[in-house]
């Protein structure tokens, strides 16, 4: 029983290294608020706490470089790891999967990365995130 139960943790484990870990929480954020996308380390007027952990807020923030090499690999990981799939043209999921919330902020604090979806188009940006005690 005691190997079963090992075995179960490790496969667990194993299957949640290579994932993104978003959860299913977001922030709505007006397009204003988004800090200026061309001026390297500008931030959010706001931090964001979430209420699991109320001691901890997220400071999201441009980092140019991280956006622009690995900005469409966090948009692949959010994507798969929402149930969809790239066929080689677009994607496509089942009845599973979730469209992205538009004007919304998804935040992973384990990658320490973010992507906002533009209220009004299929534009997204990437961010970094700084994790903070309160």
């Amino acid at each position: 029983m005691k190997k079963y139960f090992i075995s179960i943790i490790l496969l667990f484990l194993n299957l949640s290294v290579f994932a993104l870990n978003w959860g299913d929480i977001y922030w709505t954020v007006r397009p204003s608020s988004v800090p200026n996308l061309f001026v390297e380390g500008s931030s959010f007027d706001t931090y964001f706490t979430d209420r699991k952990w109320p001691d901890i807020k997220y400071e999201v923030y441009n980092d140019i470089h991280f956006a622009n090499t690995d900005g469409k690999w966090v948009y692949n990981q959010w994507m798969q790891d929402h149930g969809w799939h790239w066929n080689g043209s677009s994607w496509s999921g089942n009845g599973y999967a979730i469209n992205p919330v538009r004007g919304a902020l998804y935040i992973d604090p384990y990658e320490k990365v973010a992507i906002y979806f533009y209220p009004t188009s299929n534009t997204i940006e990437i961010f970094r995130v700084r994790v903070l005690k309160k």
